[in-house]
């Protein structure tokens, strides 16, 4: 089973000049462009763009919502629990359980003797 990380984050608003693009929809696909193959080169594979809601205080009292794009990514991460290469990871010892199970009767035992051995203070006659 493979666990992942995810990073979002803002898309481009604004077009990306380079030499040979002249239309602002060749800019902002240049844009775009660049942050993918940039954090491609780091490891994350880009999943979806996502437009979401935030809401925006617009002067004292009154709110706005505003809606942006944010781009996501993920990549393989190893969180240390779904992994095969552990040493007894997802096995159970029988004999553990079975020892544990007879040191704790054996605690909770000599815990209830102890109790009935001690004796009330004696009473004055």
């Amino acid at each position: 089973m493979s666990a992942y990380e995810y990073r979002v984050i803002p898309a481009p608003r604004k077009g990306e000049k380079a030499k040979g693009i002249k239309t602002p929809d060749a800019r902002m696909a240049q844009a775009m462009e660049t942050r993918l193959n940039a954090f491609a080169e780091e490891g994350w594979e880009y999943v979806r763009s996502d437009v979401v809601p935030m809401e925006e205080r617009a002067g004292l009292t009154s709110k706005t919502v505003s809606y942006h794009t944010v781009l996501i990514f993920r990549r393989e991460a190893d969180f240390g629990m779904f992994t095969d290469e552990k040493v007894g990871f997802g096995t159970f010892a029988q004999e553990d359980a079975d020892a544990a199970i007879a040191a704790e009767a054996a605690k909770a035992k000599s815990d209830a003797d102890a109790a009935n051995t001690t004796s009330a203070p004696d009473k004055p006659a």
